[in-house]
């Protein structure tokens, strides 16, 4: 995450969520149906980012292991197994 071109946080090797990603996309200010914390739901419901928000750039990283262009690859070989 930057912050006016600053790093103030980085997280890595997080796995890909592939089957719900392209269905809701990627939010920004507020997400009513998967929050980040379901505890911290659990107690103050859905609320959205108080602050200024000027503008927000999403760059991926390298494609995960779970890539999904990648995973009929993947099933082929699963199935290979059982032939």
């Amino acid at each position: 995450v930057r912050v006016d071109g600053e790093l103030v946080a980085e997280v890595a090797d997080l796995p890909l969520l592939m089957a719900m990603a392209p269905f809701q996309g990627i939010d920004v200010g507020i997400d009513r149906r998967s929050p980040v914390s379901w505890d911290r739901y659990v107690r103050n419901g859905s609320f959205r980012y108080s602050g200024e928000l000027r503008s927000a750039e999403w760059i991926p990283g390298e494609k995960s292991p779970e890539d999904p262009t990648g995973f009929a690859e993947v099933l082929r070989q699963i199935y290979a197994k059982y032939e």
